[in-house]
């Protein structure tokens, strides 16, 4: 597994430095900031970076979470805020649960805290695949942002045995669940559903593929089969078909 941190609006130098030194501590990929709302050069981050300053040296800086797909398959949301079951997209699940699915895979991962006050926004929540929380046991759930990412980062790499040669199992990756979703999408267009239903509905495959954790041997099937289906719409039924369709 690869790691990659990930702040939305990040207020203070001082938090940004100490977000480097776990990426440091924790050998990440990336550390990416989302609009930032401190100078990311500002000589507080690089003090208290210690020896992580190479990444903020090589920061990447975005617009929207979103746009941070490209470099993570699968993004993990932290919040104090647990949420409720009723809502499909985004009943938190505790870090340590998470983390024991996540145990044999080597997909990258995006853990993301938000901004220092507000926390992650709905539509943020709504983008990233899965929201945790961490449990605390007072009646003060909310951490610093960096409290925060070191906890999530500790729970996914805390049962790697570095020294074991067994092969991990590799995730759904970013790019197979686009195609998945891209050939689902062309094939809602030819149903009964508004347009309106189809992106509800396509928001509803995205949060399933993601936390089912479909691994390298399933994705093919799932992805071949949508292919198939939408040649079978789009061109002509298959050479086995059985049915009076055009063939």
């Amino acid at each position: 597994m690869e790691l990659v941190v990930i702040a939305i609006g990040i207020k203070t130098a001082g938090n940004l430095g100490a977000l480097a030194r776990l990426c440091d501590n924790f050998n990440c990929k990336h550390l990416i900031v989302i609009k930032p709302e401190c100078d990311v050069t500002d000589q507080n981050a690089y003090y208290r970076a210690s020896r992580g300053k190479q990444y903020l040296d090589n920061i990447i800086v975005l617009d929207k979470l979103q746009e941070a797909r490209i470099y993570a398959d699968i993004i993990i949301g932290l919040s104090a805020r647990i949420g409720s079951s009723s809502n499909f997209a985004r009943p938190a699940i505790a870090i340590q649960e998470i983390a024991n699915q996540l145990s044999s895979s080597d997909s990258i991962v995006g853990i993301v805290v938000g901004r220092e006050d507000k926390g992650l926004s709905n539509d943020e929540v709504i983008t990233c695949d899965f929201l945790a929380h961490i449990p605390i046991p007072s009646d003060n759930p909310v951490l610093n942002i960096s409290h925060a990412a070191v906890v999530a980062l500790y729970e996914l790499t805390r049962d790697t045995n570095y020294s074991s040669i067994a092969k991990s199992h590799r995730m759904m990756k970013r790019e197979e669940k686009e195609y998945f979703l891209h050939y689902l999408e062309e094939i809602l267009k030819h149903s009964w559903l508004k347009p309106p239903k189809i992106e509800g509905t396509l928001k509803v495959f995205r949060t399933m593929l993601s936390r089912s954790l479909v691994t390298d041997r399933e994705s093919p099937a799932l992805v071949g089969c949508m292919r198939s289906i939408h040649r079978t719409i789009t061109e002509k039924h298959g050479p086995h078909c059985t049915c009076e369709g055009e063939k």
